[in-house]
């Protein structure tokens, strides 16, 4: 019989905690490349990037979701992610996430504001991102 150690992980957007439970494993998306939290990890803050959160259950059970930014703080039992944009890839549409990249290529194209359209283009870019990883 084998003992997996679990923490504490917390998923959440500003409307909602997403997820929160006892986990084995996180593999979270970082500015420097993915990481794989387990119980025990260091104490680490990280940006997140655009991509995919993989949560998995000590029962096996795995879960994910799509993250266009965000912060993660871990510490040996606990990690915690804080993302205004988390979509559960089961609820995700490839349909509708081409549907939004199409409307913000055609908004761009309309916007004089350079603060506004920089903006819009990055939104865009990560949007692709994300498209692209689920593929």
């Amino acid at each position: 019989m084998s003992i997996v150690n679990s923490f504490c992980f917390e998923l959440v957007s500003p409307e909602k905690c997403v997820f929160s439970g006892e986990v084995k494993s996180v593999v979270l998306p970082s500015e420097n490349g993915d990481i794989t939290i387990l119980s025990g990890h260091s104490s680490v803050l990280s940006i997140i990037r655009p991509g995919i959160i993989i949560v998995e259950l000590a029962s096996g059970d795995v879960y994910r979701y799509v993250v266009v930014d965000g912060i993660a703080d871990a510490s040996s039992s606990r990690c915690t992610v804080l993302s205004e944009n988390i979509f559960p890839v089961d609820e995700l549409c490839i349909d509708e996430l081409d549907n939004h990249i199409f409307k913000i290529t055609y908004d761009i194209k309309s916007v004089d504001d350079v603060d506004h359209k920089s903006k819009l283009q990055q939104l865009l870019l990560d949007l692709s991102l994300v498209r692209d990883s689920l593929r």
